[in-house]
């Protein structure tokens, strides 16, 4: 989902590996993907989750069953994730 403001497109960081208590999630770069402030909350609410292996978003629905999986769109620049903060999720 793409969210415009008059300054342009809104994205914000994600944690993979949350912050704080209880998860104790480290604040690098290589701990984030960027996300519409809709998805950033169906993430932090585990509504939504990263696949470790394949880097496929997909949608936790009450069942929790998959639904709607698709890649994340990686930027031509290259960004490294780190597996542990990926195995976490």
């Amino acid at each position: 989902m793409t969210l415009k403001s008059p300054r342009g497109d809104i994205s914000i960081g994600a944690h993979i590996q949350g912050l704080g208590k209880p998860h104790q999630g480290r604040d690098i770069l290589s701990n984030m993907f960027c996300l519409c402030p809709n998805h950033h909350a169906a993430f932090d609410l585990s509504t939504m989750a990263l696949d470790p292996e394949t880097l496929e978003v997909y949608d936790l629905e009450a069942d929790r069953e998959l639904h709607n999986k698709g890649p994340i769109f990686l930027h031509e620049s290259g960004h490294d994730f780190d597996s542990e903060c990926l195995r976490y999720a």
